[in-house]
Order: C-alpha cells, then sequence, then structure tokens
C-alpha cells in the first residue's frame, strides 16, 4: 500500500454462494420481470479490489431482489481478481494478468492472446451483447471527488452528465470521444 492510499476497510463478502449462477455462466444471475421493458446488467469487480460493486450485488441477490419490468443481470465479472485480494497490496489483485476494462474490442477479444482476464471476458460477451443498458459499478481506493466516467461514445458522456447531475458527482472522466 502507498502512503497516500487509505487503508480498505470494508468487509469483503464471500461470493461462492453465488458462484454458481442461474444464466449459464458463473457469478451471473438474471431475473425476468412480469412486464415488458430493457434487459439491464449492473456488474460488480471489474477490478478485484473495487468491492463496493460486489457489496451492493451481494446484498441484491441476498435480499431477492426482483424487477418488476424487464429483465435484471447481475454479474461479478472478474471473481479471479477478487479472489486473490490482499490488504497489504491492494493493487496487485487489480486484475490477473491485464486490466479487464481494456479487453472491449473486437482486435482483442477476437485476437491470438489469451489471460485469465481475457477468458472471463470472452465468456462474458455474449451476454452483453444482448443487453440493452450495463451499469459498471467501480469504486476508488483512493480519495478523490465523486464522479461519474465515461467511455469513448458519446452516449457514454451523455449517461455519465446525467449520473453526475442526479448522484451529485462533481466531474465527468471520459476517454477521447468519439462520434458514434
Amino acid at each position: 500500500m502507498t502512503a497516500s492510499s487509505p487503508p480498505i476497510e470494508v468487509a469483503f463478502p464471500d461470493l461462492q454462494r453465488w458462484a454458481a449462477g442461474n444464466a449459464g455462466l458463473p457469478y451471473v444471475w438474471t431475473f425476468a420481470g412480469h412486464g415488458a421493458g430493457p434487459h439491464v446488467l449492473v456488474q460488480a469487480l471489474t477490478h478485484g479490489n473495487e468491492v463496493c460493486g460486489a457489496i451492493a450485488l451481494d446484498w441484491l441477490l441476498n435480499e431477492a431482489f426482483r424487477p418488476l419490468r424487464g429483465t435484471l443481470t447481475l454479474c461479478f465479472a472478474n471473481v479471479g481478481a477478487y479472489q486473490r485480494f490482499d490488504r497489504a497490496d491492494p493493487f496487485g489483485s487489480r486484475c490477473v494478468d491485464e486490466d479487464f476494462n481494456r479487453l472491449w474490442t473486437p482486435e482483442v477479444l477476437d485476437g491470438p492472446r489469451n489471460s485469465a482476464d481475457l477468458t472471463r471476458a470472452r465468456a462474458l460477451r455474449p451476454l452483453y451483447d444482448g443487453v440493452d443498458y450495463l451499469l459498471d459499478l467501480h469504486s476508488m481506493t483512493d480519495r478523490c471527488p465523486p464522479l461519474a466516467m465515461a467511455g469513448r461514445r458519446r452516449k457514454g458522456v451523455e449517461l455519465a452528465q446525467a449520473v453526475k447531475a442526479v448522484a451529485g458527482a462533481r466531474h465527468v472522466d471520459a476517454d477521447a470521444v468519439s462520434h458514434y
């Protein structure tokens, strides 16, 4: 841990009870509401040291939360990294081999290389391709003002700005924005 990094003082839930999933993928749970609506996926554990999303999904599953309309999928994404967490080295469990956030281009997903993180991303890809909305929950280890993150697409920036307005975030962090 660096001198500037505060200790992570929250309990990490035991996610093993959610390992079987119900959607044909480990640690992925899908529930359909009675009415029509969008398919929303809420993802935790893009990075193994970002426990807040795992706490939220663990709570939703434990409380048997179900949508009234549409479909809700709850996904613990990079469980392999999470299982390696070491409080003495929180950044050491951010990923297993490579950053899960940087795997989502066709060139990488369809390319020849292999890693534990890439194997999991490839397994989740068909699920992600079939959802209408994806909310990727991250948590910060270092102190920073509240923020909403966006990718490279204009719609991501627009969504992050809307979340910023509703949730009280002070900043929107975006990669270089393309126009598609």
